[in-house]
């Protein structure tokens, strides 16, 4: 009995000794936290040292160490106490390369417990299991569920464009945050409007920001990043924060269309030997939007096998000696510059030049877009099928243009569900089923709050009652002048209605 009691004391005041130094670390900077835990770290250390002596010697009496047993548990207590010691040091340094909370013990802890999920970042939060993801929202913003599981597998079809499928019983974490303020983790202040830590594996995602579904395609990339890279390596690796990021900012599907001088005159071999994961930019120079115009050139110009190639190598030298080869560079040239230089090229081919090009090669629209798909960057290739689109409108193809709109949909996930209700009110207009698009139209425009598109609605859809009940209407004409629904063919698509309507 006195021996366990005994024991028990030793580990109570190896636990003390531990909380104390952890917290008095934790209420210094990096630098001198670290000094602090070089001098802790020499009790447990010399306990070490004393724990072998015992050890050799079948125990130390003298020093309260009976037997060789009690040597062993000093031995792995005070590896224990000194590994820990080491660990605290560098969590304290994280925190404030990381975090940058306040230099006080209490605020550090709590932002480690939060950045590990140990403690939650809301409060009142519920849980929500979803078809595509299982959620954390609060009840201000529970009803973002339901677009959310609109948009997670349109989401989900994008990244299988550049990474394998996951495996179906594999499903995200999303928090969902209607102040910014819950989100500050990373010290950005609100500019901050989400993030995916791989510790956690969840998104937190700030839904009351205007670019809300750029930054849910933003973060959904991490995490599947991460999870390619458990799959293929067994681990989550450390990629430069260009490529990473890159990645996530070309999938949203957005355009960077300069000016480009100052992302060429940052030599990404500065950007590899800069290194920190904490820097999001260099010289003045957003290492996002670098990293977006090199990755979004370089996945045209390499394919989608090595990109993923790419998002398995933490090997600085390694990329850059495949970048050069893949553009057959001299060791002269400027990997970032030959690659944004080539990216302007690739700008100042239009979409609809592209599409016109094809157009003499294939018999099918669907054909076209196919080999646009593989030539255009994703917001260009959006634009092909939105020129398709339009062409076909224009020339009264409506089945057809109806085709596209569905491709459309399934593409560029980030438009509303709203525009592409208004679209087919007006193709079922162009079909001549004016009673459809004014039913589709009179949905709309009682959701829609007030603005210059609820006027617009308002009008559209006046002047479709106005044909239904005066297919001859001299404002009708009138207004189908100033604001043509079919472009060219709109003349054509009234003379057909008036003959319709005025038979009936």
């Amino acid at each position: 009995m006195k021996k366990f009691a005994a024991n028990l004391a030793v580990l109570v005041i190896g636990l003390v000794f531990l909380a104390a130094s952890g917290w008095f670390i934790f209420q210094h900077d990096a630098v001198t936290g670290m000094l602090w835990a070089i001098g802790l770290w020499c009790i447990p250390f010399a306990f070490f040292i004393l724990s072998i002596v015992a050890l050799v010697n079948k125990g130390l009496p003298k020093f309260f160490i009976p037997s060789r047993l009690a040597a062993s548990g000093l031995f792995a207590l005070s590896l224990t106490l000194g590994a820990s010691i080491v660990m605290l040091a560098f969590a304290n340094a994280f925190v404030i390369e990381i975090g940058e909370p306040e230099e006080d013990a209490a605020a550090k802890i709590g932002w480690f417990g939060k950045w590990t999920g140990y403690t939650d970042l809301q409060e009142n939060l519920e849980e929500v299991e979803g078809v595509y993801a299982t959620y954390y929202v609060t009840p201000e913003n529970k009803d973002k569920v339901k677009e959310i599981e609109r948009m997670m597998p349109l989401i989900e079809k994008r990244l299988d464009m550049y990474l394998p499928t996951l495996n179906a019983s594999q499903k995200p974490e999303i928090e969902l945050h209607r102040d910014a303020s819950t989100l500050q983790l990373l010290g950005d202040g609100d500019m901050l409007g989400g993030f995916y830590t791989s510790i956690t594996e969840r998104m937190h995602i700030h839904d009351n920001n205007q670019y809300w579904k750029e930054i849910l395609i933003h973060e959904y990339a991490h995490y599947r990043i991460h999870q390619y890279q458990l799959e293929q390596a067994g681990e989550a690796l450390l990629l430069p924060i260009w490529l990473e990021e890159g990645f996530a900012d070309m999938v949203t599907g957005t355009l960077v269309l300069g000016p480009f001088d100052a992302y060429q005159d940052l030599p990404l071999e500065e950007v590899h030997k800069s290194g920190s994961r904490a820097t999001t930019e260099l010289n003045g120079v957003s290492l996002y939007i670098y990293g977006q115009l090199l990755v979004t050139e370089l996945t045209r110009k390499g394919g989608v096998e090595q990109l993923q190639n790419w998002l398995l190598e933490e090997d600085t030298d390694q990329l850059e000696r495949e970048f050069r080869d893949l553009y057959e560079m001299t060791e002269e040239q400027e990997i970032q510059r030959v690659i944004i230089e080539e990216y302007q090229k690739q700008l100042t081919i239009s979409a609809e030049s592209r599409m016109d090009a094809a157009t003499n090669h294939f018999e099918t629209w669907e054909q076209q877009l196919e080999v646009l798909k593989e030539k255009l960057y994703l917001p260009m290739y959006i634009q092909a099928m939105e020129h398709c689109y339009r062409l076909f409108k224009n020339e009264l193809n409506f089945e057809e243009a109806a085709q596209v709109l569905n491709l459309l949909e399934q593409t560029d996930i980030t438009r509303s569900p709203d525009e592409m209700k208004q679209e087919r009110a007006m193709l079922e207009a162009g079909k001549g089923n004016l009673d459809e698009a004014v039913h589709l139209l009179d949905e709309l425009t009682s959701t829609q709050a007030e603005g210059v598109r609820l006027l617009l609605l308002q009008q559209d859809n006046l002047i479709l009652k106005q044909l239904i009940e005066d297919p001859k209407n001299p404002e009708v004409a009138f207004y189908l002048q100033e604001r043509p629904f079919f472009g060219q063919g709109t003349n054509e698509w009234l003379d057909q209605i008036q003959q319709i309507y005025s038979n009936e």
